[in-house]
């Protein structure tokens, strides 16, 4: 194997890998959007007065995450 064989080799997965880490950042990014913004609701869900709507709300919001 040439020099130029193994550098382009090398490259490659270089950039798979790049792309590998970029992937798992954004999806990171997105899923902790996703439970800011859950718990910004379950805080808004917390200071409301009725606790019977209180728990179907929250029931009904880890219904929709395991559905998920």
């Amino acid at each position: 194997m040439s020099q130029l064989d193994l550098s382009l080799y090398l490259n490659h997965y270089f950039v798979l890998l790049l792309l590998f880490f970029l992937l798992i950042i954004l999806i990171s990014l997105r899923f902790y959007n996703f439970f800011l913004v859950l718990n910004i609701r379950n805080n808004f869900i917390s200071n409301s007065s009725e606790s019977i709507n209180n728990d179907f709300k929250q029931f009904s919001i880890l219904y929709n995450i395991l559905k998920l």
